[in-house]
């Protein structure tokens, strides 16, 4: 928040009539803290943005007052004012694809800046929206509730083409925030790929859900070009998992991995330490299982230190407990993914120092 904070307030210097907006996970969760700690920042999109930035540029040209306008929080002289939450876009089908075409996308495909294990020109694809999961460090229910709901296969692979024709892609990555749910709904897109006689890879580094990849699915996978796969158990402590709220089956999970290894796709695994109820035993429960997919060959395992991210559960009861104070401390905190900073604890029972050798595996 900090960098955009600046960012924010180096535009409306350089441009003071521009009325600014900022939106996602962050302003959702934090709309009205971002409009007391930015003074060049007008206006705050909540949850989905497509309707609502629509009707806000509509009004503004008109004149018109923001207080009919679902899913804003904005200023009026000193006051702050948070209309009520919109309802969320039923049919995700039916959203327009992106226009990419007003962004510089050859100095990215130049720069080689992708995600994942290709090297081609690669483009980020969604296939669904929303997860519906409850997980407590996860800021996912404040910004689109509890409801999944995932494009038509068909009409996803109609914008991959697009993508092929007009930009040359042939790698996409899925940036969803739980991309498989439905096992039928993988097949679909699989067999659609190989009938089209599509030549593509893709990614699905984000989170999955292992139930719907079995040996059956994940060879269609393969088959039609999927080449990297992530899974996020985020804990094998089974104490730590009933308290977090991740509902995973930890052996049909291995089977998966173990699965996608021997279909050859690279394959990611994400462990999160360091939740406030842990301690270093907790952090112990995590080695029989690193052990194994080591010795399965697993590609990557990603051992993150927790942060409480604005929205989810953890944070609200941190801050209530007094554990956790919203300063530009706090959001420097979060840059420690970025390798800025060290990992700050949450815990009682786990050290800074013990958490970052714990983070190293």
């Amino acid at each position: 928040w900090t960098l955009c904070r600046d960012l924010i307030t180096d535009i409306k210097k350089q441009f003071p009539n521009t009325y600014i907006v900022a939106g996602g996970e962050h302003i959702t969760s934090m709309s009205e803290y971002s409009l007391r700690d930015c003074d060049a920042l007008d206006c705050c999109v909540l949850g989905e943005g497509e309707d609502t930035i629509v009707e806000l540029v509509e009004a503004k040209k008109s004149n018109k007052v923001l207080g009919n306008i679902p899913g804003l929080a904005y200023r009026v002289a000193d006051e702050i004012r948070v209309n009520p939450q919109r309802t969320r876009i039923r049919g995700v089908s039916k959203i327009p694809w992106p226009e990419w075409e007003l962004f510089p996308l050859n100095a990215y495909f130049n720069a080689d800046m992708h995600f994942g294990v290709e090297s081609e020109i690669t483009l980020p694809v969604l296939a669904s929206r929303g997860c519906p999961y409850l997980c407590t460090f996860c800021s996912s229910p404040q910004m689109w509730g509890t409801r999944w709901e995932a494009r038509f296969p068909e009409e996803l692979l109609d914008e991959i083409e697009f993508y092929i024709e007009k930009y040359n892609a042939t790698n996409f990555d899925f940036f969803d925030l739980t991309a498989i749910i439905r096992k039928d709904w993988i097949v679909a897109f699989c067999q659609l790929i190989i009938q089209r006689g599509l030549k593509i890879n893709y990614e699905l580094s984000v989170g999955t859900r292992s139930e719907a990849l079995d040996d059956e699915s994940l060879g269609l996978m393969y088959e039609s070009g999927c080449r990297h796969i992530g899974y996020a158990p985020e804990s094998w402590s089974d104490e730590t998992l009933k308290l977090i709220k991740k509902k995973i089956n930890k052996e049909r999970m291995f089977k998966s991995i173990s699965s996608a290894l021997e279909k050859k796709m690279m394959v990611k695994v994400s462990f999160v330490i360091g939740f406030p109820h842990e301690s270093v035993r907790h952090l112990w429960a995590n080695v029989p299982i690193l052990s194994r997919l080591a010795f399965l060959g697993t590609h990557s395992v990603a051992i993150i230190p927790f942060s409480p991210y604005p929205g989810s559960e953890l944070f609200e009861s941190l801050k209530k407990e007094g554990k956790l104070i919203v300063d530009d401390g706090y959001f420097h905190s979060l840059l420690k993914y970025c390798g800025f900073n060290s990992p700050l604890s949450y815990s009682d029972q786990i050290s800074n120092k013990k958490l970052a050798i714990h983070s190293f595996g």
